[in-house]
Formats: structure tokens, sequence, C-alpha cells
């Protein structure tokens, strides 16, 4: 399937958000096999978690996601969330995250849950997650968490990664899970 790419979803002269899916590959017995986008190189290790993971945001917006909808829904959850441009996102990534209420189960239970969920399926160690919102994807309980690769050498972040994954993130959540790139604009 190829990539679905959305250019300027943003309304009312907001940042220009363009959307990415990263569609699941196959092997050749047709199975499911490992998401991997090429520019994602620092893959966590096997057995290494990553350190426990504080989103700066939480909420929980009941919105039904559905991947068609995906781009649309991005943009008013990132700009209802106040996540809509590269300085607020930068802004958000510096300061240091409160502590808050997680939700009592899944990868919402705490900040190492959702660090082991992140990890399972497969962001690199560098990336950290902005917001978590707790909502369904196509009708069932599932965690839309957005996340910011930030390298060392970075200075304001230049994408950040969504994934939709199943609330408990078990192993049928992870295989089902659905990514998307959203580069933000300079």
């Amino acid at each position: 399937m190829p990539s679905l790419r959305g250019g300027d979803p943003v309304a009312d002269g907001g940042s220009s958000v363009a959307v990415t899916e990263m569609s699941p590959a196959t092997d050749t017995s047709g199975g499911p096999a490992a998401q991997v986008d090429a520019d994602r190189e620092s893959l966590p290790q096997a057995g290494a978690l990553p350190a426990p993971a504080t989103p700066r945001a939480m909420v929980a917006t009941g919105i039904d996601y559905a991947a068609e909808s995906m781009p649309a829904q991005l943009t008013t959850l990132l700009t209802s969330s106040g996540f809509a441009d590269p300085g607020a996102v930068s802004a958000a990534m510096a300061a240091t995250p409160s502590a808050m209420a997680m939700a009592s189960t899944g990868l919402g239970a705490s900040p190492e849950a959702l660090a082991d969920c992140l990890g399972r399926l497969g962001l690199p160690v560098s990336s950290t997650p902005l917001l978590l919102d707790m909502a369904t994807f196509d009708g069932a309980k599932a965690g839309v968490i957005v996340t910011v690769d930030t390298p060392a050498e970075a200075v304001t972040p230049r994408s950040l990664h969504v994934v939709a994954v199943g609330w408990d993130c078990d192993d049928a959540d992870v295989a089902n899970a659905r990514h998307w790139d959203l580069p933000l604009a300079p």
C-alpha cells in the first residue's frame, strides 16, 4: 500500500503538517513483518527497555480515530493541544514533564508501561512522548501516541511520529498498530 501524504491540513492559518502513513511490510509468506522506517536507524536493542516515558500532555478526547480521516483528526488534536507548530513542540519538550495521573490500566498505566510499549513498537530510544490520547481507533480502545525524535544535535524538532495502538499494547496490538510521520513546517 502506498504512503498517504496530505498537504497543509491545518485550517485557519496554522502551520503546515504533512502526514505520511507508514504501511506494514509483508514477508514473502504474506505474514506481517516488522515495520521499519528507513529514517530510524537507532532502534532499541533486544531486551533493552527505554527509560520511563512521561508524555508532556495526556488527554482522553473520546475521538474514534480512523485511518482514512487521521490527517484531519491529528491536526485537530495537535492544534487543540497547543502543539501545531515547531516552536510550541520545542517549548513543550524543553519543559520538565510534570507528574501526571496516568490511566489505571494499559499503556497509560505508568511511564514504564508507556516506555515498554514504545520500545515494542520499534521506536528509537531517542523518541520522547509529547502527547498520549486515550481514545479509540476503528471502534476499539486505543492509545494515540505522538512522539518527538530528539537526537542530541537537533535544536528544533523536524517531525512528529504518531502511532495508534490497542490500549493493552500486547503482541496483537503491536502487530496491528498504525504509524504516521508528520513533518513539521519550518
